[in-house]
């Protein structure tokens, strides 16, 4: 996506290491971009792009000037030895045809179309860069045209490949890609990140992705948080038994029912801790943890387990046709309290 590219500071240790490659000039023709949705991969790549379109990067950093003209272009879309191959819109063409629907799976056509573009010499005189994203979800017939381009790389030519699942790469291409790793930062310091751009709730929000403060801030955007202690409460209603949880599992089935579930399930892994280990220092969901406390005191762990299992169940049925009601009241029928209790 044109823009400005953005960098963040978690990303410094993988920069200077692959800007020390590059100074050294041990750059490979082929690079696997992994590591967990949230993190700012693609930015990170669009960095690397940027920085080796740049006429004047920065000596110290690498990073591009964003001032020269092949910055501009870069930042506008428009740099001619730039390439990005990622999953087609509905209305968008290639190889003539039209897509009538959005594209799940990155097609032949355009990775034939990507090598074409890089047989041919740098308009710039310079760098030539392909950023493919997200490179797991290229169809086979894609994959292995592909991989001729890697068998036959051009001078100063880089392909970049974003990826969440390498495993569900070609083999062949994986040997042929040196793979840089980005990682989740640490707690304390994605907490601090977003305290900085006025982000509430930071600790419940990195907890609901995953330590990923990109996601962690698109969720604040979306509310998750309020979302998230609502649904909760309803949970808690239904095991104390003052809310019906066949009401709550038609609510739960008219909201985002896979995130729910994952939520669901971030709590139930957070009881088994406090019933394995009391006390609040590991637990993810922090701030629920004095109510999960109340609520495990009459719960068996082995019965907590059981529950586990039923969830992660639902949570690979939730993606088929299953009427999810049906589903949601299954589950949270299990908590409802028996007589006595």
């Amino acid at each position: 996506m044109p823009g400005v590219v953005e960098t963040y500071p978690w990303h410094a240790e993988a920069w200077q290491a692959l800007h020390a490659r590059h100074a050294q000039g041990r750059l490979p023709h082929a690079l696997l971009l992994d590591g967990p949705p949230g993190i700012g991969r693609h930015a990170f790549a669009r960095r690397i792009a940027g920085a080796l379109l740049c006429r004047q990067p920065d000596a110290g950093t690498g990073d591009a000037c964003a001032e020269c003209p092949a910055c501009r272009q870069f930042a506008s879309g428009s740099h001619p030895d730039f390439r990005h191959v990622r999953l087609l819109l509905k209305g968008e063409s290639v190889g003539g045809k039209k897509r009538d629907s959005d594209a799940s799976q990155i097609l032949i056509d355009q990775v034939r179309e990507l090598g074409t573009a890089l047989g041919m010499s740098a308009q710039h005189g310079g760098w030539k860069v392909a950023l493919i994203d997200p490179a797991d979800q290229m169809m086979p017939a894609a994959a292995n045209a592909l991989l001729k381009t890697l068998e036959e790389p051009t001078p100063r030519t880089l392909l970049v490949l974003v990826v969440t699942h390498p495993r569900r790469l070609l083999a062949t291409i994986r040997s042929r890609c040196q793979t840089v790793t980005l990682k989740v930062p640490a707690r304390d310091a994605a907490r601090a990140w977003l305290a900085e751009r006025k982000i509430a709730d930071g600790e419940a929000l990195l907890a609901m992705a995953d330590g990923a403060p990109l996601q962690a801030m698109q969720l604040a955007e979306e509310g998750a948080a309020k979302a998230r202690h609502k649904a909760f409460d309803s949970f808690l209603a239904v095991a104390s038994g003052r809310e019906d949880p066949v009401t709550v599992a038609a609510a739960w089935s008219g909201a985002d029912t896979p995130r729910l579930l994952g939520w669901l399930g971030g709590w139930l892994v957070d009881m088994i801790r406090i019933k394995q280990a009391p006390g609040m220092s590991l637990l993810d969901n922090l701030d629920l943890g004095d109510r999960m406390q109340g609520l495990v005191e009459h719960i068996e762990l082995h019965e907590l387990f059981a529950r586990l299992d039923e969830l992660q169940r639902a949570r690979r049925l939730v993606t088929t046709q299953v009427n999810t009601q049906l589903l949601c009241e299954e589950l949270l029928l299990g908590w409802r309290p028996g007589p006595g209790n």
